[in-house]
């Protein structure tokens, strides 16, 4: 039996006439009639289809040894409603598409599926005669469906709760932004007087510095927490900022004991990570629709200090020891100190200025 004998038989057993099993595959009746009279083969593309609506297997129907029934009514073959191409190729539906009227759209399965020129996923789907978008391997990585009458209303939405973003919360951020910009300023240059040693050299200097440097960070927890009205990320940051300070503050009145520093020192670090980490992701919420590269800058920033806090942590511990890897310790934390205070003050500055553009319009 040949493959255009067994194509007829199946046909037949479905109950299809040619047309309407060449629109379930979504060729021409042409085609369909070709291969039942054995003058083609199917394409590739088109015997998996055809074969999976068939159900048959494909060595099965490529066969010619094999037969088929012509006469047998078996259960009709069609797939159940659900399962039914959709009306369109996109998959959406033409009866409720509020812009057919308005483009004089016939519809991609009868027309062009648009006004000016063909939709780009109808003739995609043509092109590799595909019944719809829902069955290309393909459509994950897809750009094809941002041509889909009816995208347009969501980027508008998003258009729209972006501007009322800005418009509630830019005269705020613009505000105390700026505070932050020049605290951040002042914290970078404060904590190169805490380092150790800086204490081993001028004592008085090193105290000085850590008191400034308490006062510069309480402030900047004050200011994070006046900004929770953006974001809750802010509060926590606020809350963590201030805690740390606090801790500081600790280690300053109590007396000079190593091993209670240490555990001070312990007890810090997270705190800090955690308002660093808290504070960047407001920061990059704020942003969020309104400038996604800085963003994404901003929400990665805080793994910078992991890498500085471990080398303040090694710092404490080697600072008895002396030698060439105190000196190289103290060398990266300062080095990390500077980097990431001035990279974090450009970023500032950058968002800030942002905000200060919208609030002026």
């Amino acid at each position: 039996m040949t493959v255009g004998e067994k194509i007829q038989a199946l046909r037949l057993r479905a109950g299809l006439s040619q047309s309407q099993l060449a629109e379930q595959l979504c060729v021409s009746r042409a085609a369909v009639a070709k291969w039942e009279n054995n003058n083609g083969l199917p394409e590739v593309s088109n015997l998996r289809v055809l074969t999976t609506f068939l159900n048959i297997d494909m060595n099965e129907l490529l066969d010619e040894t094999k037969s088929i029934p012509v006469y047998e009514k078996a259960v009709s073959i069609k797939p159940p409603e659900a399962d039914k191409p959709p009306e369109t190729f996109c998959g959406k539906s033409c009866s409720r598409c509020t812009y057919r009227e308005p483009l004089n759209c016939q519809g991609c399965r009868e027309g062009e599926g648009r006004r000016y020129g063909a939709c780009r996923v109808a003739q995609c789907c043509r092109d590799r005669i595909l019944s719809s978008c829902s069955v290309c391997p393909q459509r994950a990585s897809c750009e094809k469906h941002r041509n889909i009458p009816g995208q347009q209303d969501e980027k508008m939405k998003g258009r729209a709760l972006t501007k009322e973003k800005i418009q509630k919360h830019a005269p705020t951020l613009s505000k105390w932004l700026w505070v932050l910009f020049w605290l951040v300023i002042a914290i970078t240059a404060v904590d190169v007087l805490c380092q150790d040693f800086v204490e081993s050299w001028l004592p008085w200097l090193h105290l000085t510095g850590e008191v400034l440097n308490i006062i510069c960070c309480l402030v900047y927890g004050w200011v994070l927490i006046r900004l929770s009205s953006v974001t809750e990320y802010y509060r926590t940051a606020g809350v963590c900022q201030i805690a740390a300070s606090l801790v500081q503050v600790v280690k300053i009145v109590l007396p000079d004991y190593s091993g209670l520093i240490l555990v001070l020192s312990l007890l810090t670090l997270p705190i800090a990570l955690a308002s660093r980490y808290n504070e960047f992701m407001g920061h990059g919420s704020a942003l969020e629709g309104i400038a996604d590269d800085l963003s994404s800058v901003w929400k990665d920033l805080w793994k910078g200090y992991i890498g500085l806090y471990i080398a303040v942590f090694l710092s404490a511990i080697f600072s008895g020891l002396g030698g060439l890897l105190l000196l190289l310790v103290l060398f990266l934390s300062l080095v990390g100190i500077l980097g990431l205070g001035i990279y974090e003050t450009v970023l500032l500055y950058r968002t800030a200025q942002l905000f200060k553009d919208f609030s002026d319009k």
